[in-house]
């Protein structure tokens, strides 16, 4: 049987600081892999990402600390 990947997912390393080289070129290696499940939904922003960037935000948001109240930037 075939093997169905549902979700490419990743995680911000440097997200919350502002304009580290690390976050966009995790970002361009992220869609490069995804590009490789066509089919698969994906998820790279974590809170500071999902502030930082509406190119982070893919199929799937993860908020954390911002839930709480924390500014994550």
């Amino acid at each position: 049987e075939d093997l169905k990947i549902n979700l490419i997912m990743s995680h911000f390393a440097c997200a919350d600081e502002k304009d580290h080289p690390l976050t966009h070129f995790q970002c361009e290696a992220f869609k490069k892999i995804a590009g490789y499940f066509p089919d698969s939904r994906q998820s790279l922003a974590n809170s500071s990402g999902i502030f930082r960037s509406p190119e982070y935000h893919f199929d799937l948001l993860r908020p954390g600390m911002a839930l709480y109240g924390l500014n994550p930037t």
